[in-house]
């Protein structure tokens, strides 16, 4: 029985099938898993109970079948998956506007210090770079969301190495 729900289990990972009762009932519905289990069909509860159970030896199977598929060359794992999750931010459209124009004026003083202009005020940039450093979500940006309308929206673009 705990060699049929890791065949179970292993199957799901495979399918991208996570849950107990989406589990149960693949048992009941389809021809591939019904061989693979002998007809067997547990319930959801035994399932999540098993996965409970065993979750140390579930994972060491899951890593040694990933590690069988690229000895055999059926996965490279060279794969990047980038997160593109969206977040409302804490930041109004005036507050970012003011970072993008705060960031202008401290480029346009970096020019005019390369080419030697006398006419720069040092407590306007001494502003301009405490407000840049109080900001409270100095990366948020605006995005264009239909379900959300135009809000600030945080950006995640981390990358994932499969």
């Amino acid at each position: 029985m705990p060699r049929d729900l890791l065949k179970l289990y292993l199957y799901g990972y495979l399918n991208q099938v996570h849950s107990s009762r989406r589990l149960e009932a693949e048992c009941r519905r389809n021809v591939e898993l019904m061989l693979l289990l002998g007809r067997l069909y547990p319930n959801h509860k035994s399932i999540a109970e098993f996965r409970r159970l065993h979750r140390d030896p579930i994972v060491a199977a899951g890593a040694e079948l990933v590690r069988f598929a690229r000895e055999c060359g059926l996965i490279r794992g060279e794969w990047i998956a980038i997160d593109g999750s969206k977040f409302r931010a804490v930041a109004s459209i005036d507050a970012t506007r003011e970072r993008v124009e705060l960031r202008r004026y401290l480029d346009k003083i970096e020019k005019a210090d390369e080419e030697h202009q006398t006419n720069i005020d040092q407590s306007a940039v001494q502003a301009a770079i405490e407000k840049l450093k109080h900001h409270p979500e100095p990366d948020a940006n605006f995005m264009s969301v239909r379900q959300l309308g135009e809000w600030p929206v945080i950006s995640a673009g981390d990358r994932v190495w499969l």
